[in-house]
């Protein structure tokens, strides 16, 4: 389905209590709360005297590191450990054997997915404590209460909440006029995200997430785009809207950016070049003509030289 589809309801990416979405520390909270009540170190352990550090890398291939040594894929024996691991990761606060049995092996015999829990909890702690020893993955990954969570003693850096906070700082600063910086925070969270949300995963939680995070991905490229349009670096704007049409070629708001930007620059070709590539592919793929916007747009541009500079602002 085209991005083009649900951009309207891109605000909801920024409602973090809609989408009980987590961003650093906050997301650690609750399970923090969880390990002082327990008479652990709480957030203090994820401070500089912690023992262990887990890095989480999910946009893209899943890479997990324990004291800066990556767990390799064959280590883990199966994809639903490495699945299940990283749904432990974005869900501190803990999730009961039920919950994970129905969303791991919701057609399975109860019995049968229990079993088939136990084993993939027995796999991901192995593939952690082959890091730092045999007992480091029951320290990480723990049950208690009838839960399972990722022990939050631990310092834990995970990539989805770093890019998530970034995205919300350069929308906050956006409303503030900040356009450097929300360029500059931009940058950083398109560095994070090498690929997809959990890439080559395909359980249902999975492809969830990831229409979620390719959707604050095309955020950030838009926000930065028209952060560097207002700036007058059309050139480097263009750039921007180029890597966010690459994700999803219909959206006219963003051929319009472009467009704009080459009559910003007095370019005319580049216009005529961006809008004839708009038309065909909206012929060819959806068998429909630009929308009136775009039309007269186009139109005011091309019959009205003095229009050209103006980008028709």
């Amino acid at each position: 389905m085209p991005l083009r589809e649900i951009t309207e309801h891109e605000n909801f990416v920024f409602e973090a209590e809609e989408r009980n979405l987590r961003t650093p520390p906050e997301r650690w909270i609750q399970g923090c709360q969880r390990a002082e009540s327990q008479g652990g170190e709480g957030w203090a352990g994820r401070g500089g005297g912690c023992s262990l550090e887990l890095q989480a890398r999910l946009l893209g291939p899943l890479e997990v590191t324990v004291d800066g040594v990556r767990v390799e894929g064959r280590r883990w024996r199966s994809r639903k450990a490495q699945s299940l691991f990283s749904y432990l990761l974005l869900h501190p606060q803990g999730v009961t054997g039920d919950k994970l049995m129905e969303m791991f092996w919701p057609d399975a015999d109860p019995g049968w997915s229990r079993h088939r829990l136990h084993y993939t909890i027995n796999y991901a702690r192995a593939a952690l404590g082959d890091c730092r020893g045999r007992k480091t993955g029951s320290r990480l990954l723990r049950y208690e209460k009838g839960a399972y969570f990722v022990n939050p003693q631990y310092c834990s850096w995970i990539d989805v909440e770093e890019f998530a906070r970034l995205v919300q700082e350069a929308k906050g600063l956006d409303s503030e006029g900040q356009g450097t910086e929300v360029v500059q925070r931009c940058t950083s969270a398109v560095q994070l995200y090498r690929g997809d949300f959990m890439e080559g995963f395909y359980d249902r939680w999975c492809e969830e997430e990831r229409d979620f995070y390719q959707l604050m991905y095309v955020k950030a490229l838009k926000l930065a785009g028209d952060s560097l349009f207002k700036m007058g670096d059309y050139s480097t704007a263009i750039a921007w809207y180029a890597k966010l049409l690459a994700v999803d070629e219909f959206r006219e708001d963003v051929h319009r950016a472009v467009i704009r930007c080459h009559a910003k620059m007095g370019n005319r070709k580049g216009v005529i070049v961006q809008y004839e590539r708009l038309k065909r592919l909206l012929e060819s793929e959806l068998s429909v003509e630009p929308e009136p916007e775009t039309v007269r747009l186009y139109k005011e541009l091309i019959h009205n030289p003095k229009r050209l500079l103006s980008g028709f602002n």
